[in-house]
């Protein structure tokens, strides 16, 4: 004798909830894979690497070859110079003192000279060689 039991429950509903519950759990999986992925992507810290993810090489340590521009003889740069062209041509040429005013050179060192190593003392001298040679 069969009985047909219709009391019992699906092994597989067909309802939508649990569709729904892994849809949303598979749109959750590449949503954190895809900010796990931007995140190994963001700029390096390291000026240096970050130039050679770029494909140019770190600029060398010393004064750029061919540097063009000069500073005002009442403005000694007291090493600031040198750092200044071998710390802020890691990640681009470097700019000739008058390219900013004094107040602009301010703001450019506070904004980029973390990125360069640019701390202290150190950075404070090269901002006063930029503010005094700008003039």
């Amino acid at each position: 004798m069969t009985t047909n039991n219709t009391n019992t429950a699906p092994l597989f509903p067909s309802h939508p909830r649990p569709r729904a519950r892994a849809s949303a759990l598979a749109a959750l999986a590449v949503l954190v894979a895809a900010a796990l992925a931007a995140c190994s992507r963001s700029v390096a810290a390291d000026p240096g690497l970050n130039a050679a993810r770029r494909g140019r090489a770190a600029a060398p340590s010393g004064p750029a070859a061919g540097d063009s521009f000069s500073y005002s003889s009442g403005a000694p740069s007291d090493g600031a110079r040198e750092i200044y062209l071998a710390r802020c041509t890691r990640c681009h040429e470097a700019f000739a003192p008058s390219h900013a005013s004094p107040g602009m050179w301010s703001v450019y060192v506070r904004r980029y000279g973390p990125r360069a190593g640019l701390f202290g003392e150190e950075r404070e001298r090269v901002l006063r060689w930029l503010q005094a040679s700008s003039r």
